[in-house]
């Protein structure tokens, strides 16, 4: 069994002008030069308030240097930030491990963090893999306002606490 490691919160320092968001890309892959030769997946978030929000869910095929400032996805982190009012953003990476890329096994784990990343934001900026399950466990696998002492424990028994 392959164990992917967790590496963040690690910040991209941006500047918000009138229409568009500048990014501290160069700083950014500067400080975390050996981790941005790395694969696995990546979830861009910001942080604000206290907590931190999941908004895009990406893997990559080469590396994270490769992969996490396309345009295309820049433009989705400039969305995000247009949507909240302040914060710091940033990224938490799921590494996978040293040896050879196994690539079916980035992909079931950026489908897993969509769909969970999805439960806690219906406005992540994803465009493939964001369709819900048509069942959910109460109070598990869905926010329905607060859990019942049973859903705790079982959330508690299965690691979702």
């Amino acid at each position: 069994m392959k164990e992917f490691t967790i590496s963040g919160f690690h910040i991209l320092e941006h500047e918000k002008k009138t229409g568009t968001t500048i990014f501290e890309i160069d700083h950014f892959i500067s400080e975390n030069e050996e981790l941005m030769e790395k694969d696995g997946c990546y979830v861009f978030c910001i942080r604000s308030g206290g907590g931190i929000t999941p908004w895009y869910v990406g893997k990559t095929k080469r590396s994270f240097k490769e992969e996490i400032f396309q345009d295309h996805k820049k433009l989705k982190y400039m969305n995000a930030l247009g949507k909240v009012e302040r914060g710091s953003s940033g990224f938490f990476f799921v590494i996978h491990p040293s040896g050879k890329t196994n690539a079916s096994q980035i992909d079931e784990i950026e489908t897993f963090l969509i769909k969970s990343c999805i439960i806690k934001n219906p406005n992540l900026e994803n465009d493939r893999k964001t369709g819900l399950d048509d069942w959910y466990i109460k109070g598990v696998t869905q926010n329905t306002g607060k859990p019942s002492d049973s859903e705790n424990s079982f959330k508690k028994m299965i690691g979702f606490d």
